[in-house]
């Protein structure tokens, strides 16, 4: 049974992102690359390939060793600022050539469908807003804000670039005030709210359908659409059972689906299902106690929610039996565990 760091293991992510930090550690903090390389775990045949992927792991030993020896736990911010169409590849020229901004981010959000299986975004229209929401896919621990502060300035980045006035853009982030607050008023917009339920990047609905300014003047290869989505059908097949399945758990709020609400969403009977599930060693009931402990530390360690409030986040109609579930997984009540 999978645990954290085996399904970071086999989630392949593209090296672009890694590669940009290592460059920032060589050529700002004069850092030899084959330390960075011993630390994370890196290859130089890795990083040198930029069509590598890499497992997920590896990227996450990489952003805390990069915190660690820079003490700037910022550096999600500052790495998303200089973020360009070369950090998404063909996908990202294809994206900045569109006629406006809506199909610009439809490309984008078809991306990280296909390549970044860490996080999710999406795009929400409410009333007069457009919602830009990222929402991690899996427990990445203390690299979470680094990863989420990456994907949010990029997007930030690429609005400046664009020419839309990010001073109207407001920011709301899903957990509590960090020691780099500032950064997020100095660096991306002047509105930033902390412990949000969400993490989104709010603005003007009819930015979607202006015509997007850039200075790069690419055309957009339709082929490259293709190629992104049958990217998506191919990595979708490469990821096993259990995590696809997993995924699906995890995009839940309150009470889980059932095993018959899971089967139907993916067109299987109930018992296809069960039999794939134990090909790979596991049981419906175990995949929910697996999601249910691993976003219990989640929302310990990186939001303000109450005991009570997780309890019923997670489907504990009675909060007792959350806390005996807690100690059963962890050995400690939840909130020894949020202190300690």
């Amino acid at each position: 049974m999978l645990k954290v760091d085996e399904v970071l293991n086999v989630r392949l992510i593209p090296v672009l992102g890694p590669a940009l930090l290592i460059e920032y550690l060589t050529e700002k903090h004069t850092i030899p690359l084959s330390i960075i390389l011993c630390e994370s775990g890196l290859t130089a045949q890795e990083v040198m390939d930029t069509s590598t992927r890499i497992p997920a792991s590896k990227f996450i030993k990489l952003i805390k060793y990069a915190q660690r020896i820079t003490q700037n736990n910022g550096l999600g911010i500052l790495l998303g600022q200089s973020l360009g169409p070369n950090s998404f590849q063909s996908m990202g020229h294809a994206a900045i050539s569109q006629a406006n901004l809506r199909d610009s981010l439809r490309l984008i959000i078809l991306y990280y469908k296909t390549t970044a299986y860490l996080t999710e975004v999406s795009l929400i229209e409410q009333d007069g807003l457009a919602i830009f929401r990222i929402k991690p896919l899996v427990y990445l621990g203390e690299a979470e804000s680094f990863i989420i502060d990456l994907v949010i300035s990029g997007f930030i980045a690429e609005l400046n670039k664009f020419n839309f006035p990010t001073s109207m853009l407001k920011l709301f982030l899903a957990k509590p005030k960090p020691d780099y607050f500032e950064d997020y008023f100095t660096q991306l917009t002047h509105s930033v709210r902390f412990n949000a339920e969400h993490h989104e990047v709010h603005f003007p609905k009819a930015w979607l359908d202006r015509p997007v300014v850039t200075e790069y003047d690419v055309d957009c290869d339709e082929s490259l659409i293709d190629i992104c989505n049958k990217n998506l059908v191919r990595a979708e097949q490469s990821i096993n059972t259990v995590e696809r399945i997993k995924d699906s758990l995890r995009q839940a709020s309150g009470q889980m689906p059932s095993l018959e609400d899971v089967a139907a969403s993916y067109l299987q009977s109930t018992r296809s299902l069960q039999r794939a599930l134990k090909i790979e060693g596991y049981g419906f009931r175990q995949l929910i106690e697996d999601i249910r402990k691993e976003r219990s530390q989640h929302l310990l360690l990186q939001t303000n929610m109450t005991i009570v409030e997780i309890a019923l986040e997670l489907g504990y109609s009675d909060p007792p039996n959350f806390t005996r579930a807690f100690k059963h997984w962890f050995g400690c009540c939840p909130l020894h565990y949020r202190n300690k």
